[in-house]
Parts: C-alpha cells; sequence; structure tokens
C-alpha cells in the first residue's frame, strides 16, 4: 500500500510564473551552485526549522482524511449491524446494546462527555 502526497496548492504553470525573478537573481545562482556542490542549504535548513516540514504536514493530513473516512465507514457498518441485532433481540440487554451502539456510532462532536473527560470540560481554567 503506497502512501500518496497531497495535491499542490499551486498549479505548475502559475508556480514558475511566481519564480522568475529568480532567473536573474545571484542569490539564487550561488543557492544553486552551494547545492550542486553537496554542501548544506543553510537558509532551507533554517526555514525547516522555524516553519517545519511541510510535506510531512501534507502527509499527515493525507492521514487523518482517510482516518476520517475509515471512521465514518466503521459507523455506518456498526448502524447497520446494529439494526439487525435490534431486530432479533429484545429485552433490557438489546435495549442497553443498541443504546451503547447509537453511542459509540455517533459523531465525536455529538456523544456525551463521561468519567474524566466530563469533569475536565465543565471545570473553570
Amino acid at each position: 500500500m503506497g502512501f500518496s502526497v497531497a495535491d499542490p496548492l499551486l498549479p505548475k504553470a502559475v508556480d514558475v510564473f511566481l519564480h522568475l525573478g529568480d532567473l536573474v537573481s545571484l542569490g539564487h545562482w550561488a543557492m544553486v551552485a552551494i547545492d550542486m556542490m553537496g554542501v548544506p542549504n543553510i537558509p532551507e535548513e533554517v526555514g525547516e526549522w522555524f516553519a517545519g516540514d511541510w510535506s510531512e504536514v501534507a502527509r499527515a493530513s493525507d492521514a487523518l482524511m482517510r482516518l476520517g473516512a475509515f471512521c465514518d465507514s466503521a459507523a455506518t457498518g456498526l448502524h447497520s449491524e446494529m439494526d439487525s441485532l435490534a431486530a432479533d433481540w429484545e429485552g433490557r440487554a438489546a435495549s442497553a446494546a443498541v443504546g451503547y451502539f447509537t453511542d459509540l456510532a455517533a459523531p465525536r462532536g455529538a456523544r456525551p462527555r463521561s468519567g474524566i473527560w466530563r469533569a475536565t470540560a465543565t471545570s473553570p481554567t
């Protein structure tokens, strides 16, 4: 299973147009020469230290989107199984199970907070 990377924000043609000034920049050509010599790119390293690695942010974004799709699919499966369970099972245990799975499949913002999370959510900061 391969990992995909987020699509670039700018089309290639727009990116090239925005960097036309690099063709006449002595600093740009100095950095190209330094890069060809294999010396670490100090401005890039410092920039990454301050701004972070955006390709990793894009990978994390893709992972979170896939996780969200998985959770939606799991909730749909839970609803389907809960419907078949409720049709064949009766009594207090059945009602408790249906209530549990309904809460489990609910969107995260719609779930009631319980235990320590309820205490921390209502305590003043």
